[in-house]
């Protein structure tokens, strides 16, 4: 057993599967590159061709989302492994000599969580500001590969909300409450001092619940630790500091909820956006917005390759030429952008409510007259 022997043998053993766990991480690191670099030959612009383009295309981004999920397993293993060989040196009065290749926000949160795993809570918070600290400059959001998001850079940002996760969960154990809020303020400060681009995603819902339940499990081990023989005086105390704590943190909660947007529809939810996009329906929906060409699949690989994209392919194939009223006005002086950005919002709203929409075909009669789509979007 690894406890049983002298601290240089765990340190040693430690760093061993440190250095196995790297070599893991360049292996997935170089598969991912392989993969994410496969190109997909986009067939021609009909519904067949585009849902064989999607199949082929999700399953390209499963297989790169179970490796990225394995790259950040491993990276988090290999962290609380370095973490605990620094935390073993300082207990021998050795100092850790840290690999070359780990950046400043990696080595520092492995220093914090060595610190907090000898339960020193003095260099803990000392630590905890210099993480902050090196966060500054790097990016919490990232965008999902759905939307053209780079599969490393996602690493690097799931890998940097797992350590906040962990840390936030450790933090209050030591009674850091303060540094463990400010973590979760800095959090949210971040994601929206430093955007990385349209559709980025957030786990700050995440990163919220779990330290604020943290801190809520600390107070209350706190206060039974007091031994208070009044189970009404020990219950009083608690929701009396739960409300003390609760109330600083349910802001941050608050600033956040702002923020966020819960439909691509809110874009056009004022009186004027609205009537364009009924007007556009109408127009051109009769002939474009049949079912089959708002199959998932289909849908979806429209997205994929763009809808700009999409349109000049179309214009050029035989099969839409003169069937489409819409692709008839562009030829006629429509704008492109107008169309791109109406048409883009519309397949979104349908691709994010795809259940709705399924329900929608099976229950109204309204639902074969794709002039009428505009029913759906407005219910939803």
């Amino acid at each position: 057993r690894l406890d049983d022997g002298p601290p240089e043998k765990r340190r040693e053993a430690m760093l061993s599967w440190f250095a196995q766990a790297e070599g893991v991480l360049g292996g997935l690191g170089r598969l991912l590159e392989q993969v994410s670099q496969h190109h997909i030959e986009l067939g021609g612009v009909d519904c067949n061709s585009l849902v064989e383009y999607d199949r082929q295309h999700t399953i390209q981004e499963t297989l790169l989302e179970r490796i990225i999920t394995a790259q950040v397993e491993v990276a988090e293993a290999s962290y609380f492994v370095l973490a605990a060989a620094s935390a073993t040196h300082a207990r021998i009065g050795d100092d850790l000599d840290w690999p070359v290749a780990l950046s400043d926000d990696w080595r520092l949160a492995a220093s914090l969580m060595a610190a907090l795993l000898r339960r020193d809570p003095r260099e803990a918070q000392a630590r905890c500001a210099e993480f902050v600290e090196a966060l500054e400059d790097v990016p919490l959001l990232y965008v999902p590969l759905s939307r053209g998001g780079k599969p490393r850079e996602i690493v690097a940002a799931r890998l940097r909300q797992r350590m906040l996760q962990n840390l936030l969960i450790m933090l209050p154990r030591l009674g850091l409450l303060d540094s463990a809020r400010d973590l979760i303020e800095t959090a949210r400060r971040l994601e929206r001092e430093h955007p990385v681009g349209a559709g980025a995603v957030t786990e700050f819902d995440d990163l919220f619940e779990v330290g604020y339940e943290a801190m809520a499990e600390a107070v209350i081990a706190a206060v039974e630790s007091w031994q208070v023989p009044d189970a009404n005086l020990r219950e009083t105390t608690i929701v009396a500091l739960l409300n003390r704590l609760t109330q600083p943190v349910s802001r941050i909660w608050i600033d956040h909820s702002r923020t966020l947007r819960l439909s691509v529809l809110e874009k056009v939810a004022d009186d004027k956006a609205w009537s364009q996009l009924v007007k556009f329906i109408r127009r051109y929906g009769g002939d474009l917005f049949t079912q089959q060409f708002l199959n998932l699949g289909n849908v979806r690989a429209i997205q994929h390759q763009g809808v700009e994209r999409w349109i000049e392919r179309a214009t050029l194939d035989p099969d839409y030429a003169g069937r489409l009223k819409l692709l008839d006005d562009l030829e006629q002086g429509l704008s492109p952008r107008r169309v791109v950005k109406l048409l883009s919002l519309i397949l979104e709203a349908i691709s994010e409510n795809y259940a709705e929409y399924r329900d929608y075909n099976a229950t109204t009669t309204q639902s074969d007259r794709g002039e009428l789509l505009y029913m759906l979007l407005d219910f939803l």
